[in-house]
């Protein structure tokens, strides 16, 4: 049986631990603000990152990462990929997978909510090795959860719940239940301009026969694959 680790780290960072690999997705100035530097990344094999937000991506956060680990590879769209500047971003576009280090990456074309001010970022989704769906700030969307549910293994899923430039926590559970997720992990939801209450979420959850994992920031949960 082969066991993998995700930890949650602030908005919707996550570190995740596969097939002896670790890759991080999303590190963004939220985990900065919480105490989580450079420091606390090392031995990262890959990023992943949704969007070019500065709350998914931080541009001297990565940079900082990069000089830690020296071998990292960072794939994204190309939005991201220009606002990286100087750094190596690889290119993965809508429906393209990859295999790295063994690890299947596929991104997913979704759509980023509207944003208060501006345009809609482009926005990608990934699916990690056909078993961890990450959406980044993406909107609902039923396409999707059907091809999520197409895949017969067991799924876990990370999604906003915010609301705010995102799913909902109703949108984010009626998702999952679609979707046909073994479980979902609710992330998005640290800035205090969310008006977020957690238990919304759980009671949601529960309501729709989910199995719901809350993580605390710097708190890692272990899966039984």
């Amino acid at each position: 049986m082969q066991t993998l680790k995700i930890k949650k780290l602030p908005q919707s960072c996550f570190l995740v631990e596969i097939k002896a690999r670790r890759i991080l997705v999303d590190p963004g100035i939220y985990c900065i603000e919480k105490n989580f530097g450079a420091e606390t990344f090392k031995k990262i094999d890959i990023i992943l990152i949704t969007h070019a937000h500065p709350d998914h991506c931080d541009k001297n956060l990565i940079k900082e990462i990069k000089k830690n680990n020296k071998n990292l590879r960072i794939f994204s769209n190309r939005e991201v990929k220009e606002a990286l500047e100087n750094l190596e971003c690889e290119v993965l576009t809508s429906g393209e997978e990859e295999s790295i280090y063994g690890i299947k990456i596929l991104s997913i074309k979704s759509e980023h909510g509207k944003p208060i001010t501006g345009e809609k970022p482009e926005h990608c989704s990934f699916l990690i090795d056909s078993k961890i769906y990450h959406a980044g700030d993406s909107i609902y969307s039923r396409e999707i959860a059907d091809f999520l549910k197409s895949l017969k293994n067991k799924k876990i899923l990370l999604l906003p719940i915010s609301g705010y430039v995102a799913m909902d926590y109703k949108e984010a559970c009626k998702f999952a239940k679609e979707a046909k997720a073994s479980f979902v992990i609710p992330m998005h939801y640290d800035s205090p301009k969310f008006n977020v209450d957690i238990n919304d979420f759980i009671g949601e959850a529960e309501k729709l026969g989910l199995k719901a994992e809350v993580i605390e920031n710097g708190k890692e949960i272990e899966v039984a694959w």
